[in-house]
């Protein structure tokens, strides 16, 4: 029985706006393996369809983890106002710094595995770029990022990368 069988049969459970996410789900479900045989939900262990929708419905509640929250400014001292608003234009600067060094390295999906990709490099995000052009990066699990995957960053970023931790 293929994913969008089995999601049909459970339909009636789910509200109109909770549906509104139905596409959406079964594009990330059944995108084909690379070499095209099986779908990224037959690779689970176990599926229950139900079940992972109303994951899906929660996550997508909190952007998948990914919360972006916008803090208010501080309402007292000029100069407290003024450090929120760096933090502010360094927080949009770093965004748009992400944004463009994952579009460098996209050509790293070639040299990864299935989900190597969304699991490891995806998350990763840029907190500078010094005069030389290199890269410092975060990632929660930068150590193990680091181990596996450090020489491949600096081939398709064509520039050393550096880990935020290790500068602390």
């Amino acid at each position: 029985m293929t994913l969008p069988e089995q999601f049909d049969a459970i339909v009636k459970t789910f509200t109109p706006q909770e549906l509104v996410h139905k596409q959406e789900f079964l594009d990330y479900w059944t995108e084909k393996s690379p070499n095209g045989t099986r779908e990224r939900w037959q690779f689970e262990k176990t599926f229950d369809v139900n079940l992972r929708f109303r994951k899906w419905l929660n996550n997508h509640k909190t952007n998948f983890g990914r919360v972006k929250v916008t803090p208010t400014p501080p309402q007292s001292k000029p100069d407290v106002v003024g450090e929120w608003i760096e933090e502010q234009e360094q927080i949009q600067a770093n965004e748009q710094l992400t944004k463009e060094f994952h579009e460098t390295i996209e050509p790293i999906k070639e040299d990864l595995s299935f989900y190597s990709y969304p699991t490891w490099i995806e998350p990763i995000i840029v907190i500078d770029v010094n005069g030389s052009g290199e890269f410092t990066l975060h990632h929660e699990q930068w150590r193990w990022v680091k181990e596996h995957y450090q020489e491949l960053l600096e081939k398709y970023a064509g520039c050393k990368v550096h880990w935020w931790k290790e500068k602390k």
